[in-house]
């Protein structure tokens, strides 16, 4: 007991774990966990951190067992499972435990700490009883996560990672005014917990965050018309935010990771490599009022950070990431609007530019990533809770008609050779919605063509330095570019506009 003497732990414990010989068979045996008290915890925290010492050290045979996976043997040494990504090295722990031998079970991963060789253990036909230290039984992947939003554009691609790549995760709450519906194909092994609701809807958010640990925040609305539902979106951006804040403390859920935008962070004036620090938010919106109610909403959410939940026990850390515009499967709002516009104006895209204009894009699973490497950070690290950090990944930065045209020409429409200056076409479109504005007065009339604020916007430079979510946040694109644009060249060459 020397080797836990400094946890100040308030009584021994000893735990035992009975395996059945059935586990040499690859079935799942019987186990006896114990509580997650406060010696737990403090054990928990001291033997991981041996652990992950152990594993850089060791060289010696690495054994590992999945209850999913059938046994496998490498090379006559090493049993791997494909889920597993925690291997142990049996006689460094051994070492470092005092001599303990035993199996540990963490959720579906069994490791075996015994002294003898993993193929001695194989051939015990009876019943192991091992007795261990006061090792605490947690599982691995046992993170309830909650992702509002679920059946959009972004919050389906997170949906997609947190079944394929996250390894703590272990079930997934949809939260949507839509049906989730798996568009991208993922696997669906981890359960899946649907809640067709609003984030306005304060009963509904309460049922799906009882018992959740973290909670991805996607849920908003994208209105960038001319004359915009404002209403609409102050009350969902806004107020549903503050409203998954407020449920988050009162359901002690004590992470929160928010889905912003870095159009709340562009104004009139150009960003070159904007970062964090140095980029302040505008006094006007080049996006209009969406930016706004972003703005508003992740003020909201970066406030809340270090509010101490309805327990009494701990606090809620909250995180907010800035992509930069996405682009790739399921977008009905970027690339999209634009092949759609195309295909009307009788497939004919006509470029327009004001002088070299460069506006950074990210392909939305490296966005959905970042979001899951957030998620993660945050429980591991308290200091990067109410921070914002800008998205991006390493999708070339060049005149967005370059991006289009590769997408426009896929689908066999016509891009302009010549360019069509900015001056002349913001006059004849303010012209012309000024005129929709008076029509308006008297009756309702919508034009579908683009507007002021995004001719702007498609005319403006904004790119953004993301060095801190790589120090901070651990965040590296998923996705290379030659691969997101396969990916969303299949989306954007046979989407039905």
């Amino acid at each position: 007991m020397d080797v836990y003497k400094n946890l100040n732990l308030t009584e021994p414990v000893i735990e035992k774990i009975i395996i059945s010989d059935s586990f040499r068979k690859g079935e799942k045996g019987n186990s006896y966990k114990t509580k997650t008290d406060d010696n737990s915890r403090k054990i928990y925290t001291f033997l991981f951190a041996q652990l992950s010492e152990c594993l850089s050290k060791a060289s010696q045979d690495y054994h590992s067992y999945n209850h999913n996976d059938p046994l496998r043997i490498e090379d006559g040494r090493k049993v791997r499972s494909y889920s597993t990504d925690l291997i142990f090295a049996s006689r460094t722990l051994q070492t470092r435990t005092g001599g303990a031998s035993g199996v540990l079970i963490l959720s579906n991963c069994c490791f075996y700490t015994s002294a003898e060789s993993f193929r001695n253990i194989l051939h015990i036909n009876c019943f192991l009883v091992f007795e261990l230290l006061p090792l605490v039984i947690m599982p691995l992947r046992n993170e309830i996560v909650v992702v509002t939003g679920s059946s959009g554009f972004l919050g389906q691609h997170i949906v997609k990672l947190l079944q394929e790549e996250d390894t703590e995760c272990g079930e997934i709450r949809l939260f949507d005014r839509r049906p989730y519906v798996n568009n991208l194909g993922h696997t669906e092994t981890k359960p899946m917990k649907h809640y067709v609701a609003d984030v306005r809807d304060r009963d509904a958010l309460t049922k799906a965050l009882t018992g959740a640990d973290c909670v991805i925040h996607v849920a908003g609305v994208v209105d960038v018309s001319p004359f915009p539902n404002v209403d609409d979106m102050v009350s969902t951006n806004v107020e549903g935010t503050r409203n998954v804040i407020e449920t988050c403390i009162q359901k002690n859920v004590s992470r929160l990771v928010f889905a912003s935008t870095t159009d709340m962070v562009c104004g009139s004036e150009h960003i070159f490599y904007g970062t964090e620090s140095t980029t302040p938010i505008p006094t006007t919106f080049m996006i209009g009022k969406y930016g706004e109610t972003k703005c508003q909403a992740e003020k909201l959410v970066l406030e809340a950070s270090g509010k101490l939940l309805a327990n009494g026990e701990r606090t809620l850390r909250t995180i907010s990431l800035r992509p930069v515009p996405l682009y790739g499967e399921e977008d009905k709002h970027f690339i999209y609007k634009v092949l759609k516009y195309i295909k009307k104006n009788n497939s004919y895209y006509l470029r327009v530019r004001s002088l070299d204009e460069r506006l950074q894009i990210c392909y939305v699973g490296n966005a959905a990533w970042a979001h899951i490497r957030a998620k993660s950070r945050l429980a591991k690290d308290e200091t990067v809770s109410g921070e914002a950090f800008f998205i991006t990944d390493d999708t070339p930065i060049i005149d967005i008609h370059e991006h289009i045209r590769l997408y426009a020409e896929a689908r066999h429409f016509k891009v302009s050779g010549f360019v069509f200056p900015y001056w002349l076409a913001w006059i004849i479109l303010s012209l012309i919605y000024l005129l929709v504005r008076v029509i308006n007065v008297f009756v309702r009339f919508d034009v579908d063509i683009p507007n002021v604020n995004e001719l702007n916007y498609s005319c403006s430079t904004f790119f953004f330095n993301r060095s801190k979510s790589t120090l901070r946040l651990d965040y590296q694109p998923m996705y290379n570019p030659e691969r997101a644009n396969d990916l969303a060249m299949q989306y954007y060459k046979s989407v039905e506009l």
